[in-house]
């Protein structure tokens, strides 16, 4: 066995580990699921309360051993692109998050510019980029708030914006904030990993923006051509 056989061995194994945990937890959040669905005019507002917490508990877990899967994945595969549209992995994402929307009882605006360009990308690891960035607001976001999901050209990128309201269809965002390095969890920290390796892997890049009313909104982009030159860092308006 070479060297690379033996470590993507390795990495199979930690990936049946991996999945041997995930399942109590995917059980536990399943069972929440079905218990708002349900019984959700039954319980009193503490209880329900409690049983979202639970869910939300499980997904953030749930998120914390896909991250290390990913992180993992990330330094012995690389990516595998082609040339695809974004909203090839864009509609994988909003398939992925669509039953913790309507848990919380949440929905999703998606605003696509027309015309953008096909350009190159590992459609797995940016569907994955933006599951990880509608996960989190959706977290943060009050039960009944609608996400926007934009994408759009800007300058010699493609963009994609996530947060809270309506998506944008232009580089209309205001002033850059800090990029938080945790949530009150403590496991978005490995999920911001995750987007920074895998946006390194494209020559691409993520920042954080802030809206007038205060909330956070996310940004990474992929360059059109592919040129590293053109990248911005921490652009503002």
């Amino acid at each position: 066995m070479t060297p690379t056989e033996y470590v993507i061995d390795r990495m199979e194994l930690f990936k049946r580990v991996v999945h041997q945990v995930r399942s109590p937890l995917s059980n536990i959040f399943d069972l929440a699921d079905a218990m708002i669905a349900t019984k959700k005019d039954l319980l009193d507002e503490q209880t329900l309360e409690d049983i979202l917490a639970i869910q939300d508990s499980a997904q953030r877990s749930l998120s914390f051993f896909d991250a290390i899967v990913d992180l993992t994945s990330i330094e012995i595969m690389g990516p595998r692109g082609a040339h695809y549209g974004i909203c090839v992995a864009l509609d994988e994402a909003t398939r992925q998050i669509k039953e913790s929307l309507t848990a919380r009882n949440q929905s999703l605006s998606v605003c696509i510019a027309p015309g953008l360009p096909d350009v190159w990308f590992d459609p797995e690891h940016i569907a994955r980029i933006t599951s990880i960035f509608l996960s989190h607001v959706s977290s943060v976001a009050p039960h009944g708030s609608e996400i926007g999901l934009s994408a759009y050209l800007d300058l010699a990128y493609i963009t994609v914006s996530i947060g809270i309201g309506q998506g944008i269809a232009t580089a209309n965002t205001l002033k850059t904030v800090e990029i938080p390095s945790r949530d009150t969890k403590g496991f978005f920290a490995l999920e911001l990993l995750t987007v920074d390796r895998l946006l390194t892997l494209h020559h691409g890049g993520f920042w954080v923006s802030q809206d007038r009313n205060g909330n956070a909104r996310y940004h990474f982009q992929v360059p059109v051509n592919g040129a590293e030159e053109n990248r911005r860092e921490n652009p503002t308006d």
